[in-house]
């Protein structure tokens, strides 16, 4: 009689299981004590209940850890970029779906109960940011993310099946920036179905000042030929400062941050040139252009 209640038990939990599946959201940090309170409290609110949050911390100096142990987060550690450290979260999942979100998200309150819906007919979602800062910059950015919501070349996957990342591999690991997109390239080239589903994330963390939008485009910068050697395509990302999506954009939905647009486009392309004549360190050019006072003033 027990081996038969312990049999139904199990049967039970399967079933659990196949109605309700473990989410496991997953969020790379670093001195990420600014935002990631405002990020953890969002998913605190989820209406879908069935989810474990781990927090894979690359040894912050900060309160950040402290705030993930608040919202009974799974914090582990790991050094490196956020493509290790995502890639270590999904190792210590224990969800069948994986979500990866950053430090800097806000979820709306019903964007994993979307997405575990959604995903009964795909293989991995993306899913709807929306960038959102006062600054002059900060909404130049959003207004661009806006035009390019829809545009293959930029979209990324967040969402997907655990059997399904580690089939394609999970994040490349030398990659700092475009690590998704490229994880979301090889999704679609391997035949997996990905959907969109409108799930909204809001992304809190878009630099305030052009300086601060230099410095991180010089940072993401520094794996960008790694990233052009597993994928060709990305020159048409990255080396064109005014994409045709971008300029349908605009004729559709005019704005007066039309002009912001095209000064990061411009610094975008420049940026983007410099890193690819460049190897290793800084170049000189590209030092300058840190140190430059004038963006202080932007």
């Amino acid at each position: 009689m027990r081996v038969q209640h312990k049999e139904t038990q199990e049967n039970v939990e399967k079933t659990e299981e196949f109605k309700h599946p473990l989410v496991s959201i997953i969020i790379p940090t670093y001195n990420s004590s600014k935002t990631v309170e405002k990020c953890l409290k969002s998913v605190k609110k989820q209406t879908y209940e069935n989810i474990e949050t781990i927090v894979s911390d690359n040894f912050s100096t900060d309160k950040t850890a402290d705030i993930a142990r608040k919202y009974k987060a799974r914090v582990v550690l790991k050094g490196s970029e956020r493509a290790v450290a995502k890639n270590y979260g999904a190792s210590v999942a224990r969800g069948s779906l994986l979500y990866f979100i950053d430090s800097d998200f806000v979820l709306a309150c019903d964007t994993v109960q979307k997405c575990v819906r959604a995903i009964t007919k795909a293989d991995a979602l993306v899913t709807s940011k929306t960038s959102v800062g006062k600054s002059f910059w900060a909404r130049t950015i959003s207004y661009k993310n806006q035009l390019l919501a829809d545009d293959p070349s930029v979209l990324a996957a967040r969402f997907m099946k655990k059997d399904v990342f580690f089939k394609a591999g999970g994040f490349h690991e030398t990659l700092v920036y475009g690590e998704d997109v490229d994880l979301h390239r090889r999704l679609l080239d391997a035949g997996y179905l990905i959907r969109k589903v409108n799930a909204i994330e809001w992304h809190i963390g878009e630099p305030k000042t052009l300086k601060e939008f230099v410095l991180k485009k010089c940072y993401y910068g520094k794996t960008l030929k790694r990233y052009l050697k597993r994928d060709r395509r990305v020159i048409y990302t990255h080396l064109n400062p005014f994409k045709l999506e971008l300029l349908k954009g605009v004729l559709k939905n005019p704005s007066l941050l039309i002009f912001g647009l095209g000064v990061i486009q411009i610094v975008d392309y420049i940026v983007t040139l410099l890193e690819l004549t460049t190897t290793g360190k800084d170049s000189q050019e590209i030092a300058q252009i840190k140190n430059m006072s004038f963006f202080w003033l932007l």
